[in-house]
């Protein structure tokens, strides 16, 4: 066998030899040949970040007067993404329900999400269970869309205490509910945003129909770091199936301020 056949054969297995790596490799590492001198070269993909169990972060002040929407903030982007995920209060159905959320806090839609609800309901099932049965899934979109994990965030009350004096103001209309138990309930809420150098603005409005809603209020917002984004905490207060306790129910608002 001449020197001329060695070389083939030698640079037909180091071929074969990346190829087999790159199949192996987590990240899809990818073999590029350049255009100009023909080799081969092995391009590495960017590592996927880890990300741990989300904690319960504590919105509000609870008592034994209502049940809560659970929240576990994730992380953010700093181009406005924010991804979290949530347990809605349980009125003693019995049943496990989440939903993972990454929400563009540009427009407020919804980037990319996962739910259990009633239409597919889990008897048995715990926060934890759920993070390690898809934590794949949500590793993947969680680095698809430039998510920093972060476990220090933490709730502002309106009006901020800082100079630019950040209020959120509700207007609320209350009609008779039309039950017949005879007490109020919203009609419609709106709300708008202001500072000292933010102009009012109307970042949220719900109009009812047979209402069964008590009070909408807010308990404050998160301040994203690095970024001039805020998310909004709305809380809906309803009325419980079968009176107290009630259900307070989670909205998130995000707002850019400048």
């Amino acid at each position: 066998m001449n020197r001329k056949n060695i070389l083939i054969i030698i640079g037909l297995f180091i071929s074969i030899s990346v190829s087999l790596m790159s199949c192996k490799s987590g990240n899809k590492d990818k073999v590029v040949t350049n255009d100009t001198t023909g080799k081969k070269t092995v391009v590495t993909a960017p590592k996927l970040l880890d990300y741990s169990l989300p904690k319960e972060f504590k919105y509000t002040k609870k008592d034994r007067e209502h049940i809560y929407d659970e929240f576990y903030p994730i992380g953010y982007s700093k181009n406005g993404l924010f991804a979290y995920m949530t347990l809605p209060a349980d009125e003693a159905t019995g049943y496990f329900f989440y939903t993972f959320v990454i929400l563009d806090l540009n427009t407020n839609q919804t980037i990319w999400s996962q739910k259990v609800d009633y239409n597919d309901h889990i008897e048995k099932g715990s926060l934890k269970e759920t993070w390690t049965t898809n934590y794949l899934k949500f590793k993947e979109q969680l680095n698809k869309n430039s998510i920093i994990e972060d476990k220090k965030l933490k709730i502002n009350k309106f009006p901020s205490a800082d100079a630019e004096n950040l209020n959120l103001l509700f207007d609320i209309k209350y009609v008779e509910d039309s039950f017949g138990f005879g007490f109020n309930v919203v009609a419609k809420v709106s709300a708008k945003i202001k500072g000292k150098t933010i102009p009012a603005k109307q970042i949220y409005e719900k109009t009812y129909n047979e209402s069964m809603i008590l009070n909408v209020m807010s308990p404050g917002y998160i301040q994203i770091p690095e970024t001039n984004f805020v998310v909004c905490f709305i809380n809906t207060e309803q009325r419980g199936y079968e009176g107290p306790p009630h259900v307070i129910l989670l909205d998130l608002i995000g707002i850019k301020l400048k």
